[in-house]
């Protein structure tokens, strides 16, 4: 399944015209919902997988107010969603910027419609 999550293409300060330059791109990702986001879940956080499984992670930190600790947390579990791609989890976080508001907003809310997407394929499956 393709999910498109909005990706920083500039983010660059042109000291000349004083300008802060800042795009985003709608990025496609190729997610798995299999057991395969369980393997990489317990390969890339065993300290967090050893007291849950994906699907409970998923289920209680959609719960949660955001913030920026949440935001991050989310992005461990769409990290583990996206097959075929060679990316470290601290590659695929600077893929996105923090700082701008409108941006953060924008990209929680992509979040939550992904977390979203996999509990209702994980209610399904069970």
């Amino acid at each position: 399944m393709k999910v498109f999550l909005p990706v920083v293409t500039k983010n660059e300060y042109d000291a000349k015209t004083k300008t802060h330059l800042f795009e985003t791109q709608e990025r496609a990702f190729d997610f798995d919902f299999s057991l395969a986001c369980q393997m990489k879940w317990e390969a890339r956080f065993p300290a967090q997988a050893a007291r849950e499984t994906i699907v409970d992670y998923v289920s209680r930190i959609s719960k949660i107010e955001n913030s920026v600790a949440t935001l991050l947390s989310k992005m461990k579990a769409v990290y583990c969603f996206i097959d075929g791609e060679n990316l470290s989890f601290e590659g695929f976080v600077k893929l996105f910027d923090f700082t701008r508001k409108s941006y953060v907003q924008t990209l929680t809310e992509r979040l939550k419609e992904v977390l979203a997407l996999f509990e209702s394929e994980a209610a399904e499956k069970n």
